[in-house]
């Protein structure tokens, strides 16, 4: 009796093993962002930070800025203006309540340039300001707030400003 044995193998095309000593060049292109004349009208802004228990919310409210230039990591923008007519905040874990209606904020000349954040003019404008901390029992209620804060740099570890004036 002959017996025939046929051993078949399967041979597979594995792809070839990269040689891991050899750097490659990534290439990236910068960021180079110009926008101008932006307007955000009557916009609705939740968000709720599961983690942390916060509720921000927002609802109607204006966002218009000119000339916003953002090159890598750099920032410019010359005016942005916030007219909101409610904000609320709420700090669930905290047991902390912060509203605001009617909020109208001006920024001028803000730049962000590596480590150092300058901003020339902030204006703050609301009617009422309400703060409730039931944990600690504090409750804090202001009228008719204007805060103003000139030449405002912040570098690194070192905050300068010109002026703050609390009307």
């Amino acid at each position: 009796m002959i017996i025939n044995l046929i051993h078949q193998t399967t041979i597979k095309n594995e792809p070839e093993a990269k040689d891991l000593t050899k750097k490659e060049e990534i290439t990236s292109k910068s960021w180079n962002i110009n926008l101008s004349k932006v307007r955000l009208n009557n916009s609705d802004f939740i968000f709720t930070d599961k983690i942390n228990n916060t509720i921000t919310q927002s609802k109607n409210f204006n966002i218009n800025f000119n000339n916003l230039k953002i090159i890598n990591s750099d920032i410019e923008l010359d005016t942005l203006v916030l007219n909101n007519p409610n904000l609320n905040f709420e700090d669930k874990k905290a047991n902390l309540n912060l509203n605001s209606q009617k909020i109208d904020i001006l920024v001028k000349n803000l730049k962000i340039d590596n480590t150092k954040t300058f901003i020339e003019d902030v204006s703050l404008q609301t009617p009422t300001l309400n703060f409730n901390d039931k944990t600690n029992n504090i409750e804090l209620s202001a009228k008719d707030i204007q805060l103003h804060i000139n030449n405002l740099i912040n570098k690194k570890d070192n905050l300068s400003i010109n002026f703050i004036k609390l009307f």
